[in-house]
């Protein structure tokens, strides 16, 4: 699980963007994460953008029956762009326009970056991590 420092229960998921990323303040997060509830151990700190997965778990720990089609559709609404960061070896999220995210750019990340062995590495993991996710929802 992955915390916020947050005043109240947020009522959906999108509320949860609008956190992260408030397109009048920054391109990148301005809240850090946190590995426990009491918000004491820093998961990643303010100012980096958030990985696909570390959003999903943000948001499971919010709304644990949030689905990958409704996470991806909450991505879509936001308008977050997206790109592969060569740090962590993940595709992650930042504020701004960018192509719709869809199941489908995984696959064509895959094909356009299959001369980098630690991108097609993430993106089969990124898939199996959807798998899981979708086999537990039904």
């Amino acid at each position: 699980m992955i915390y916020l420092k947050l005043e109240k229960q947020p009522e959906s998921f999108a509320e949860i963007l609008d956190i992260l990323y408030d397109s009048d303040k920054s391109y990148y997060s301005l809240v850090a994460t946190y590995n426990d509830e009491e918000c004491t151990e820093i998961q990643c700190s303010y100012g980096k953008r958030r990985s696909f997965q570390d959003l999903f778990e943000i948001g499971r720990t919010y709304f644990p029956k949030l689905t990958i089609n409704e996470f991806i559709t909450y991505l879509q609404n936001k308008k977050l762009g997206y790109y592969f960061c060569g740090h962590i070896n993940r595709i992650v999220f930042h504020f701004g326009n960018s192509e719709k995210f869809d199941l489908e750019y995984i696959e064509c990340f895959k094909l356009l970056h299959s001369s980098y062995p630690e991108r097609v590495k993430h993106i089969n993991d990124l898939q199996k991590f959807i798998n899981r996710i979708n086999e537990e929802s039904n």
